[in-house]
């Protein structure tokens, strides 16, 4: 297996764990339940975005692929902080449940655009 192919794979699967973890993190939390918050739910996220992250610059390093000469990347990086930001305010327990689940909506919706970028690649 190439090393491009090794880092697709993981980086990959770490997008799919920090999917899945937004999700439970967020239908735990705006059920009121603080385990949500605690133990492992909240360590893990951290760890797996920062192997996200190192993936991701992995495969520009490995591609030579140029942030400022490739538009879909630099727009899927610009995804990548609205999709943080939305999701801090899903996740943020002080804010009235009705708008932390249009925070949500709004993340899943940036995430879907990220995705079909990383897919496509059409710009």
């Amino acid at each position: 297996m190439s090393g491009y192919l090794a880092l697709k794979i993981l980086h990959i699967g770490t997008v799919c764990i920090t999917i899945s973890l937004f999700v439970i993190r967020f239908m735990l939390s705006i059920k009121g339940n603080d385990y949500a918050h605690q133990g492992w739910m909240k360590r893990l996220p951290p760890v797996n975005d920062t192997l996200l992250l190192a993936t991701a610059i992995a495969l520009l390093l490995v591609t030579r692929w140029q942030i400022g000469q490739h538009l879909w990347i630099t727009v899927k990086i610009i995804g990548v902080v609205i999709y943080i930001g939305f999701g801090w305010f899903a996740l943020h327990r002080p804010l009235q449940p009705n708008y932390r689940v249009v925070a949500f909506s709004l993340a899943i919706t940036t995430l879907t655009a990220i995705i079909f970028l990383a897919l496509t690649k059409p710009l």
